[in-house]
């Protein structure tokens, strides 16, 4: 009677501690669904910083580039129209100085 007893005791411990291991189990497993849950939903997360980061440098690029042509135009035609002032001086300047000449020769 006493060593069934033993046995019986044994079987309920086995089972107690079975219980409560199983219950681990899934308090772990519950975990580490949770943990990959949030592992998910931060890797989309950080998926979409990226994407909005690429974007944002896509368009910084595209201004670059649109601002070094606009740059590229003002510098085109701030060079022209130095050009015509300068052709302007210089014909002013040579006609000035043939009026002079003439005088200068008139008075001779």
């Amino acid at each position: 009677a006493g060593e069934r007893a033993a046995r019986e005791w044994r079987q309920k411990l086995w089972a107690a501690a079975r219980e409560e291991i199983e219950a681990e189990v899934r308090l772990l497993q519950g975990d580490t669904a949770t943990r990959l849950s949030a592992m998910h939903a931060e890797t989309a997360r950080l998926e979409r910083l990226l994407s909005d980061a690429a974007d944002a440098a896509r368009a910084a690029a595209e201004d670059n580039v649109r601002i070094v042509r606009e740059a590229a135009a003002l510098h085109a035609r701030v060079v022209q129209e130095a050009r015509e002032e300068n052709a302007r001086v210089v014909k002013h300047s040579e006609e000035e100085n043939a009026r002079v000449n003439q005088e200068a020769r008139a008075a001779e």
